[in-house]
């Protein structure tokens, strides 16, 4: 096992940034720490040679997950006319139980040191036979393999899973149908500048992303979650957007990438393949088919779920003058 100084000064960083982002009593110094830490960990799968993984704990783990918080909070400030810190009181309990718990934590940290110290050097695992059955899985990137060939069924639950997010998103506006409006708000010159240099920039990257997946890092995933953000930056710079969910066109992107997804699992079988087993000379073609429609329905759905948590929702009002579901 190779450590080196980097390592060992990764390791108690993250543990004391996680320490203090849970001991925080500040809402915004709590965030700001997360996503500190996420970009730590990102490299730490760096260091453990996981270039995708460290991608999406980039991308998603830290940055949008990040904007997503500092949304929320900032939406929570304001609808507070007065805020009023008071001292959370925890009561302590008898000595025996704090004996137990430490015990336990310790018992616990120490089982989970000695089972990565006593890790073998060299563990294979399934590398061979993923390697072997690399060539007839369409990609040459063994991650893509597995994650949209190998053990596609995991990729399809988890796609089901955002479809789920948006509906949830919608459903908990409590609006059906919903009609929501942004509203363009006054952004400053800088970020108004920062936008028309970034924003074509994080695009080109996204399809980068997407269209080297096949071969290296990058995928669906990674794509779908730069295109959000470039839809985040513009919603916090003040561009207006729509979001109608009667319209026809918003519900397909928002289901086609699950959607198309099943579909073509359901359209390789026939004759000895099963469900997502795709035939060997279409397999490359499919496999981006369903990440490049994904890519968009990943991007918008994560845009929603940000504007869902951020308070760019707004209920549409009906011709009465009352907000659907809600009394004006």
């Amino acid at each position: 096992m190779n450590i080196n100084i980097f390592d060992l000064l990764l390791a108690p960083t993250l543990i004391f940034l996680a320490w203090q982002m849970l001991r925080a009593r500040d809402l915004l110094v709590s965030i700001v720490l997360f996503i500190i830490f996420g970009v730590l960990v990102s490299l730490a799968w760096v260091q453990l040679q996981a270039p995708d993984i460290a991608l999406v704990e980039a991308v998603i783990g830290s940055a949008l997950t990040g904007a997503l918080f500092l949304g929320c909070l900032g939406h929570m400030e304001s609808h507070r006319k007065k805020i009023v810190i008071e001292k959370i009181k925890i009561s302590k309990g008898s000595k025996v139980y704090d004996c137990f718990l430490s015990v336990l934590v310790i018992s616990m940290g120490s089982i989970l040191s000695w089972s990565v110290l006593t890790l073998p050097k060299n563990v294979l695992g399934l590398t061979d036979k993923i390697q072997s059955a690399l060539a007839k899985s369409g990609v040459e990137n063994p991650v893509t393999a597995v994650i949209l060939n190998f053990r596609g069924y995991d990729t399809l639950l988890e796609m089901g899973v955002l479809f789920l997010v948006v509906v949830s998103v919608y459903a908990l506006h409590a609006i059906e149908p919903v009609s929501i409006k942004i509203q363009p708000r006054q952004a400053s010159r800088v970020l108004i500048a920062f936008l028309h240099i970034l924003t074509p920039l994080m695009i080109l990257v996204a399809f980068y992303l997407l269209l080297v997946g096949g071969h290296a890092p990058g995928g669906a995933f990674q794509a779908g979650a730069m295109l959000a953000g470039v839809g985040i930056l513009m919603l916090v710079g003040g561009v207006a957007f729509s979001f109608n969910v009667e319209r026809w066109v918003l519900r397909f992107i928002y289901v086609i990438g699950f959607g198309s997804f099943l579909l073509i699992g359901l359209g390789v079988m026939g004759g000895e393949r099963n469900f997502l087993e795709y035939p060997e000379y279409l397999s490359k073609k499919l496999i981006f088919l369903i990440e490049f429609l994904a890519t968009i329905s990943i991007s918008f759905i994560l845009v929603t779920l940000f504007a869902g948590c951020s308070g760019f929702l707004n209920y549409g009002k009906s011709n009465s003058g009352t907000v659907r579901g809600v009394s004006a």
